[in-house]
C-alpha cells in the first residue's frame, strides 16, 4: 500500500471521527438547552400562591397550566435530544471501530518501513566491512611481501 493511499485513509478516518464528536457534542449541547428549559418551566409552575382575587388567580392557573405544557413540550424535546446523543455517541463508536482496520494498515506500513530500513542499513554495513576486509587484506599481503 501506497504512503499517499494510507495517508489519504487516515485522513478520511480522522475525518469521519471529528465529525461524529461534532454531532456528539452538539447533541450534549441541545440536551443541557432542552433539560434547562424543562428546570425553568417546572419552576414557573411550581411558583408561590397568591392571596389575590379570583379573576387574577385564574390567569395565575391559566399561566402554571400553560407552563405545564411547555415543561411538558421540553421534557420531550429533552428526551429527543439524548436520544439524538446516543446516536452521535454510536455514530463515533462507529467511526472509531472503522478506523482500527486503517490503524493497523498504518501500524503494518510503518513496521514494514523500519524492516526495510534495517535491512538496507544491514546491506550497507555488510559492504563496509567487506570493503574493510578486503582493504586490510590487501594492505596485510603489502606488508608480507616486504618481508
Amino acid at each position: 500500500m501506497s504512503s499517499f493511499r494510507l495517508a489519504r485513509l487516515l485522513q478520511l478516518r480522522q475525518m469521519r471521527v471529528d465529525k461524529a464528536t461534532h454531532a456528539l457534542a452538539l447533541s450534549h449541547r441541545r440536551a443541557n438547552q432542552a433539560e434547562d428549559k424543562v428546570e425553568r418551566a417546572q419552576s414557573h409552575v411550581l411558583g408561590a400562591d397568591l392571596d389575590v382575587s379570583p379573576a387574577v388567580w385564574q390567569a395565575v392557573v391559566a399561566a402554571r397550566l400553560t407552563n405545564m405544557a411547555l415543561a411538558k413540550e421540553a421534557v420531550a424535546a429533552a428526551q429527543v435530544a439524548r436520544a439524538q446523543t446516543a446516536q452521535a455517541t454510536e455514530t463515533l463508536d462507529r467511526a472509531r471501530q472503522q478506523a482500527k482496520p486503517i490503524e493497523k494498515l498504518q501500524e503494518k506500513f510503518y513496521r514494514d518501513q523500519a524492516t526495510q530500513d534495517l535491512a538496507a542499513q544491514a546491506l550497507i554495513l555488510d559492504e563496509v566491512g567487506q570493503n574493510m576486509f578486503r582493504v586490510a587484506s590487501q594492505s596485510g599481503e603489502g606488508g608480507n611481501r616486504e618481508l
